[in-house]
């Protein structure tokens, strides 16, 4: 019965996080229309995409991915012991991340010119470009200390179920964005550097939006600034290996990035907008589970609790193929009338709408294991393990970079800059050992594909090593559900395509599709008796 009660709470928590991530989502969909009438896919867009994405990458990287990776499950030990104990660790772990974050900014305004450089080589071929981004840069490089403030706070409080207060913080970020997008419209110039502005002013809300919050759970936010205390070696100890590991997949989107500045003018624009659209099943499920799985996974690893450790996973994992197998066939199938109809006014065209729905349903064949990889990468965390993420990583990654070389094609811009010499020399070796692949230029089509390949491998490297290290898992339970919804989705797709409705005028595609999609899904289920549709009708009844 108490096992039932807390997988409740996991439910209860994912729901919670994952209504308001729907409404951040929602709100941040408003903030790239916004920016896509103001922007398009030139200049402009690229410098700034660019410019937000590396402290947005350092986020991902350390404050949302490594952090949590390493605060989590010292923070659920400390807990045990008292609350005391659990305020300690959050104000020492805060001072020594604070001191970090705004070290890590000074350098970031310090060598801005540097870092993007080595990030988007090619913007020094078109005029102006490469100083706009150091300009954006060096305003927007302190966002990473608001953010890594508002993922501590949210990760504690996540372990105590006071869920959904990083989701908030981001929905208020969005509006603030969305605030800036409106005043920078009514200027000609500097429109970028205003808006670079309002995103720093943004990441200070967050931060003072977390304090009530707090106060609720029980604690405060008064950072001791302290550089050898056991809880920060502990913390650390389980966060550096994490640093790789658990925000493997920005990483590769972020080199893609870069090999994308070396491409033609418009393409990291076009796989920013992709990657708006692919995150947003990902973001409104995925990422809720995860972010209350972990503490879960957490606190049953620290009371040696392993049948609801094990149980906790494979029900994850059920559920997120039971969602994510059929949403990334769906966006996949309507990726060009969802881009038209969001982005394409203004300086968006109709070519970019087909360039970027083109990169969305090469991110969409990763969902479902981006998806996964999410909730298996929480299983190795929450046990101490965050070398196994950190290696596999390596792979991954390794591996995606060479997809991304083989499947790019040559670059566009070729001013010979070391960027430009290292890809074509890596490309000319792999060309050599695979002449196969000559022919093959998908440009950033296959950027966005190569990391969907390798994460989906990633996550099948760390089933395997998951299952040598825990033979109690029920992976015939979650092999019955993976084949059920993959038929369900099969069948969909079908239907789906025999009528033509996606081929409708965008918003008649979408809803016609979506309603048609969605009908078939719950009469496959049906007929299929599958558990997690019957689970899920009887939450929906208790609502």
């Amino acid at each position: 019965m108490d096992k039932n009660i807390k997988s409740q709470g996991i439910l209860k928590g994912t729901a919670i996080i994952g209504s308001l991530t729907l409404v951040s989502r929602i709100v941040g969909f408003v903030r790239d229309l916004l920016l896509a009438r103001l922007f398009g896919a030139g200049l402009n867009a690229d410098a700034f995409f660019v410019a937000f994405r590396i402290p947005n990458t350092l986020r991902n990287f350390a404050a949302e991915g490594a952090l949590t990776a390493g605060f989590i499950p010292v923070f659920s030990q400390e807990l045990k012991k008292g609350r005391e104990e659990a305020q300690r660790c959050i104000s020492e772990v805060a001072g020594f991340m604070l001191a970090a974050t705004i070290f890590l900014s000074l350098l970031g305004i310090i060598f801005s010119n540097t870092i993007v450089s080595l990030f988007a080589p090619g913007f020094h071929n078109i005029p102006g470009k490469h100083e706009l981004c150091v300009t954006l840069t060096r305003i927007m490089f302190p966002y990473i200390a608001c953010v890594s403030v508002v993922a501590l706070v949210g990760g504690a409080l996540n372990t105590v179920k006071v869920f959904g207060t990083a989701a908030i913080a981001q929905v208020v970020m969005n509006i603030v964005f969305i605030l800036g997008a409106i005043v920078a419209g009514r200027y000609e110039s500097n429109v970028t550097v205003i808006l670079a502005w309002f995103v720093l002013v943004g990441g200070l809300l967050q931060i003072l939006l977390q304090f009530p919050f707090l106060k609720r759970g029980g604690f405060s936010l008064s950072p001791i600034f302290t550089y050898s205390s056991k809880t920060v070696r502990s913390v650390l100890k389980l966060m550096l290996p994490a640093m790789f590991g658990a925000a493997v997949y920005q990483c590769s989107i972020f080199v893609n990035t870069i090999l994308a500045s070396l491409l033609k003018e418009g393409s990291v624009s076009w796989l920013f907008y992709a990657d708006r659209i692919a995150q947003f099943p990902v973001g409104i499920f995925s990422i809720a589970l995860g972010s209350v799985l972990l503490p879960a996974l957490a606190t049953a690893a620290a009371e040696k609790d392993n049948s609801l450790f094990t149980r906790n996973i494979i029900d994850s994992l059920r559920f997120t193929t039971f969602l994510m197998l059929p949403v990334a066939c769906g966006i996949f199938i309507l990726a060009e009338p969802i881009t038209i109809l969001l982005f394409e006014r203004g300086a968006f065209t109709r070519a970019s709408s087909i360039q970027t729905a083109h990169a969305i349903q090469a991110y969409s064949v990763g969902i479902w294991g981006v998806s996964a990889h999410t909730m298996i990468v929480r299983a190795f965390i929450a046990r101490h393990d965050t070398k196994t993420p950190m290696f596999t990583g390596m792979i991954i990654f390794s591996l995606s970079l060479i997809l991304s070389l083989s499947l790019m094609g040559s670059p566009v811009f070729e001013e010979g800059n070391y960027i430009y010499q290292i890809t074509a020399a890596i490309q000319q070796g792999i060309l050599t050992t695979l002449p196969f692949m000559q022919s093959i230029n998908l440009g950033h089509i296959g950027l966005a594909l190569s990391a969907s390949i390798a994460t989906t491998l990633g996550f099948f490297i760390l089933c395997f090593k998951l299952h040598r290290d825990v033979s109690e898992l029920a992976w015939k339970k979650f092999l019955q559900s993976f084949f059920k919804s993959a038929l369900v989705s099969v069948i969909m797709v079908f239907v789906i395509l025999i009528t033509g409705s996606n081929k409708l005028e965008p918003i008649w595609a979408i809803s016609t599709t979506a309603t048609l999609g969605i009908a078939i899904f719950c009469l496959s289920h049906l007929a299929l008796k599958t558990v997690e549709f019957r689970e899920t009708l009887k939450i929906l009844k208790r609502k």
